[in-house]
């Protein structure tokens, strides 16, 4: 979403460009403002770029936060059977999202392009919010659970205000039967957070 916000706002600059070339009566000059401008930005952008970061990328908002938390999901630290990721794009009432379609594959970035370019691990996406309470939302609930109790464990990929809202429901869920310990944790430098969970059958320790 903020990529979207991003390029409507740079829209006015791009126009300006050739606007003021264009304001220029004279096309010579009008032509060389508009290379001398491409040069200046070609060459500058990427090199601030590389002092800051140490790569030629452009920086966009949040950036960093994925980067560092997808090099950490990669690690054998948090490899799992099941990974649940809540993506940024599903709200609580947009749960009838079917797999293997378009609109599951633009769900799922950044994960599915970053991540599991090869289907490697089996993932469950997850809305945005987790505690909004409707059918639509207790019917989805009841389909995780289902999923994490025939894993037994798996590895989270949230923000620090759903891992929250989930971890309430994951005790309540499941203490009566389960223990459930916090294998592994990775905090970014942001919002994000990794958890890799086991449940451990109190009957069958």
């Amino acid at each position: 979403m903020v990529e979207r916000y991003l390029i409507l706002i740079s829209l006015a600059s791009y126009l300006l460009i050739p606007a003021v070339a264009l304001s220029i009566k004279r096309y010579s000059w009008g032509k060389t403002f508009v290379m001398v401008y491409v040069l200046y930005y070609a060459t500058s952008a990427p090199i601030l770029s590389y002092f800051k970061k140490g790569h030629f990328s452009q920086a966009m908002p949040g950036e960093s936060q994925w980067r560092e938390t997808l090099d950490a999901l990669n690690g054998s630290a948090f490899r799992s059977s099941l990974l649940l990721f809540q993506s940024p794009y599903i709200e609580a009432d947009q749960l009838d999202y079917s797999p293997n379609t378009p609109l599951f594959d633009y769900l799922s970035a950044p994960v599915l392009s970053s991540y599991i370019r090869d289907a490697r691990t089996p993932f469950e996406l997850l809305p945005h919010h987790w505690r909004t309470e409707t059918a639509m939302q207790q019917e989805f609930n009841t389909r995780i659970k289902r999923v994490v109790l025939g894993n037994r464990e798996f590895t989270l990929l949230c923000t620090q205000e759903f891992w929250e809202d989930f971890q309430v429901w994951l005790h309540r869920e499941f203490t009566d039967h389960f223990e459930i310990f916090s294998v592994n944790s990775f905090r970014s430098s942001q919002v994000l957070r990794l958890k890799k969970i086991r449940l451990l059958s109190k009957e069958n320790p």
